[in-house]
């Protein structure tokens, strides 16, 4: 065994020169984190075809609408504060980790006071189905979001290991109880709830064992709360942006639109998601290296996530006409939807870039790719849907993934030097 790792290593350092990476690092902390979005994909597969053939599609699609407002309010949390955690944890100085839990609840009353706004307004409507939904939005919303940041922790210990297995552990009640829940109470609020319940029940849970199982230490960080203000401030537009889509399905289209447009994104953005784990892999390490260094090798980088991104892209194209068949019958129109969705894999190096900019506490180049990239798509794709609707949607995403990663890549090579830390 140690003579095939010895092997294994000699070639993992023999690509270095090729992909200009610590492949060593990258492969053996890449394991977990594949270990969990496997598991994550494998689930969500399930249970995309249970939602798919067990549950109406106007009940879906309500379901999905509440989630996707719960989502668009978390624009107006504490957003930052997670990025800020692991940058802090990187370097040392762990005691952000509990000194941010009160900070990030009273972020939370805001969000939390909307969605209740939002809840009266609906059940004065009559429709209590959505009252109902957006009041376990209300009571979930500031515990999820403050809570979750166990994760950030283990990803700036670069304990990966943790972080997926605890994932894995959460996931693993959240996808039982759901799928019970659509076979005993198949209907939106009831699974809203569920959802809600089962998700904030695993956050607090599993942030009180990060804390008392790894102990932080008490090392303080005093520039990690202005720099999470920074970095939330400049993500109000991009949270907005990336969960304004299916609002806008709803509005225009209604719930069974909705249905099928969730649909027709869930796997290419599972798959999407797959790279992004691997670049919160990185992150660490982008916090150690010279930025110098960083910008030498973007551009073969960049070329390289591009030739791997649309490669993917390519693949999923070809197959997912023969396996949404058979995990959708009743939804064969996303088809095509789903295929030309896939070219938002290419946002993965604008990705990649944002990760180095954080990781360097670049505040000038974050504010720019956080304005301009989130208002032009946020244009986009109400242009896009009022005109064209589900179509003008999604070339209006895939065009804001091409627009954010060269932007992106832009802002990278031709950044000033010198520090701009909060």
């Amino acid at each position: 065994m140690q003579i095939l790792r010895d092997r294994a290593t000699i070639f993992l350092r023999w690509t270095e020169q090729f992909t200009k990476t610590d492949m060593v690092y990258l492969v053996s902390n890449s394991f977990w984190v594949n270990l969990n979005f496997l598991f994550v994909t494998i689930f969500s597969f399930l249970l995309s075809v249970a939602f798919a053939n067990l549950l109406p599609k106007t009940e879906y699609g309500i379901y999905q609408y509440i989630l996707a407002i719960a989502a668009f309010l978390t624009a107006f949390t504490f957003t930052g504060m997670n990025s800020a955690i692991t940058q802090s944890v990187a370097q040392g100085r762990e005691d952000i980790l509990r000194s941010s839990i009160c900070i990030q609840l009273a972020w939370n009353v805001i969000p939390a006071a909307a969605a209740f706004a939002a809840a009266l307004y609906y059940f004065y409507q009559g429709n209590s189905v959505l009252g109902f939904g957006l009041i376990c939005v209300s009571l979930s919303l500031p515990l999820i979001n403050s809570f979750n940041s166990y994760s950030a922790f283990l990803n700036g210990r670069k304990d990966f290991r943790s972080a997926a297995l605890y994932a894995m552990g959460g996931n693993t009640i959240y996808y039982v109880c759901i799928f019970l829940g659509i076979f005993l109470f198949p209907s939106a609020a009831a699974l809203v709830c569920i959802n809600l319940a089962v998700t904030t029940g695993a956050a607090v849970t599993l942030y009180l064992y990060t804390v008392r199982t790894h102990q932080p230490n008490t090392v303080k960080d005093p520039s990690a709360i202005p720099y999470a203000r920074h970095l939330t401030g400049m993500n109000v537009l991009s949270v907005i942006a990336a969960h304004l889509d299916k609002i806008l399905v709803f509005q225009f289209i209604g719930a069974a639109g909705l249905a099928a447009y969730a649909l027709a994104v869930l796997l290419p953005e599972r798959l999407a998601g797959s790279f992004k784990s691997l670049l919160y892999i990185a992150f660490p390490r982008f916090s150690d290296r010279n930025m110098s260094d960083i910008r030498a090798g973007i551009y073969w980088k960049s070329f390289l996530v591009l030739i791997v991104t649309l490669g993917s892209a390519l693949a999923y194209s070809l197959i997912a006409p023969f396996l949404l068949r058979i995990l959708y019958p009743e939804y064969l129109n996303i088809i095509p939807y789903s295929q030309v969705y896939a070219l938002t894999f290419v946002a993965t190096i604008g990705h990649l870039v944002t990760i180095i900019l954080i990781a360097h506490k670049r505040l000038r180049e974050l504010y720019v790719l956080n304005t301009i990239v989130p208002v032009l798509q946020i244009g986009a794709l109400i242009i896009g849907i009022a005109f064209w609707g589900l179509w003008g949607l999604i070339i209006a995403r895939v065009a804001s993934s091409v627009v954010f990663s060269v932007i992106a890549v832009f802002l990278l090579m031709f950044l000033r030097e010198g520090s701009t830390e909060a």
